[in-house]
């Protein structure tokens, strides 16, 4: 074994040493809870630039004028890291969402399957598996697109980010059963894909909104029905009373 690959199996051993220290130090803590906020964002957003470079690499017809190509593996790797230290962090989380979170809600469904994968060619596949994964995941549990002051921004970029990759993996698939060759022909299907995918997402939320809206008109029209019906029943036992002191009157009068 090369002494640099003995160098880097150490320092990575180290290092994986010191984060599950670091990690169990603070469990019961606010921190793990922000580290592991810290490495779901940053996991999603290499793991976003890692299926783009391979999506633009596969559909690319001419790769020799694309250099960012070989970063693709570097960028994987390190995508792969970041997701595996995020769910260590949630693992180790006693402070928010590991004391309450079931395995299959780490992973933001309850629709997930085991999966098995022979070769390299499936592992690959693997990626956009994760990535939708870590949109349903993301959009489902993530605290900083809900919640946090940067939610209208993060909001925005993960929707974008999964239009664009979705409308890229259908070109693809149109490119890879032949259906054109040309690169104005690949283009032109990713930008009709994203503007079909962005509009239904749009689509989507304002029925959402629409939706919501309407349930808070419904429900505020409940309220004020059950003001009335408490009003009306108000009404009712002043109305009698007043009938009370009126006939204790007017026995008092003839006594």
């Amino acid at each position: 074994m090369e002494r640099k690959t003995i160098l880097i199996i150490t320092l990575s051993m180290i290092c994986t040493i010191i984060f599950l220290g670091f990690s169990f130090l603070i469990k019961d803590t606010q921190l793990i809870w922000y580290q592991t906020r810290l490495f779901g964002l940053l996991s999603y957003f290499f793991l976003v630039i890692t299926i783009l470079i391979g999506e633009l690499r596969v559909i690319t017809i001419d790769k020799s004028r694309i250099t960012v190509f070989k970063y693709h593996k570097p960028i994987a790797i390190f995508s792969t890291i970041l997701i595996a230290l995020h769910f260590i962090s949630a693992i180790f989380d006693n402070f928010k969402w590991g004391a309450s979170l079931t395995f299959l809600q780490y992973l933001g469904t309850q629709n997930i399957r085991k999966l098995g994968f022979k070769n390299w060619k499936s592992i690959h596949y693997f990626s956009y598996v994760s990535f939708i994964f870590a949109y349903i995941h993301s959009i489902n549990l993530g605290t900083d697109i809900k919640h946090s002051l940067f939610s209208p921004v993060l909001s925005v970029f993960f929707h974008l980010t999964f239009a664009v990759i979705i409308s890229i993996l259908l070109a693809r698939i149109l490119f890879g059963i032949k259906l054109f060759s040309e690169q104005s022909e690949i283009a032109l299907a990713v930008l009709l894909f994203l503007i079909l995918i962005i509009g239904s997402i749009g689509i989507m939320q304002k029925y959402q909104n629409t939706t919501q809206k309407y349930d808070e008109i419904s429900l505020k029209i409940s309220e004020i029905q059950q003001q009335n019906i408490e009003y009306e029943q108000n009404n009712h036992n002043l109305s009698s009373e007043i009938l009370k002191l009126k006939n204790q009157n007017e026995l008092i009068s003839n006594g």
